[in-house]
């Protein structure tokens, strides 16, 4: 029966009828397969093949992390207490945490027998993960390293490798993000790093360790920069920056963050 609806076009365009048409009708009437092991695997074959004569291949999806599995990375990246090797009816006690209520074993939490933190009724119970996710926020309200993209992601200096002079007295500086190649390193405005002289003392460290003269205007770039092909800035992009800075008078507010 399944042969025929195949040969007649019943399913999806013929020949080119999808597995998962397959197994809707097996689901629907597992009396209608009655197609040997054979013929299923003439049919892949044809399948294949027509693919490979000239049809285009689908393309794939870019795998995209996902935000529970994004959760269990940071889950398992978060400092947790030694497991007890006990195993009593005390240590599969639950205590819950006051910030995102998940219940915990007292063995899992690092709780044991006499803990003062068990006898205090004020006490607060604050699960390794919410400690974790505290120490990569800042909690200041008006916080004025504000985050870059939509995701409450925040981009990381990871350290400047390059310089470029603009005007007499500013400069745009490449910046090679934490997590990120050297290919998507970016030119951001000194305004725009204000308050980080640490990484600023570091450029002129590298700078100085691999014989660069600071002084000289134009283009300076560390050998990581130079190696990774980062290209200068064209002249459309510097005249765009220069108006930006010195013409329009626009006030950029520090958006870079450092750890």
């Amino acid at each position: 029966m399944l042969l025929r609806l195949l040969q007649s076009g019943e399913l999806g365009s013929g020949p080119g009828a999808s597995i998962e048409e397959l197994s809707v009708l097996a689901k629907k009437d597992p009396r209608k397969i009655m197609i040997s092991e054979l013929k299923l695997k003439r049919k892949l074959e044809s399948l294949e093949s027509a693919i490979q004569n000239g049809k285009p291949k689908s393309r794939q999806p870019q795998k995209r992390k996902s935000k529970s599995l994004a959760v269990q990375e940071e889950v398992q990246m978060c400092q947790w207490p030694a497991k007890s090797e006990q195993d009593g009816s005390f240590q599969r006690q639950f205590v819950q945490c006051d910030n995102c209520d998940l219940w915990y074993h007292f063995g899992c939490a690092g709780f044991s027998e006499g803990d003062p933190r068990l006898e205090e009724p004020d006490s607060v119970f604050i699960c390794p993960p919410c400690w974790y996710a505290r120490t990569k926020t800042c909690a200041r309200p008006n916080c004025s390293f504000t985050k870059l993209g939509t995701d409450s992601e925040e981009f990381v200096i990871e350290r400047l490798v390059g310089r470029k002079t603009i005007g007499e007295a500013r400069h745009l500086f490449l910046v090679k993000w934490e997590g990120y190649p050297i290919a998507q390193a970016s030119w951001i405005p000194d305004g725009n790093i204000s308050g980080v002289s640490r990484v600023f003392d570091r450029f002129v460290a590298d700078a100085t360790t691999e014989g660069i003269n600071l002084n000289l205007k134009g283009v300076v770039l560390l050998e990581e920069a130079r190696d990774g092909g980062v290209e200068y800035l064209d002249s459309e992009v510097q005249c765009f920056i220069f108006l930006c800075m010195h013409l329009t008078k626009i006030e950029t507010q520090p958006v870079l963050v450092i750890t």
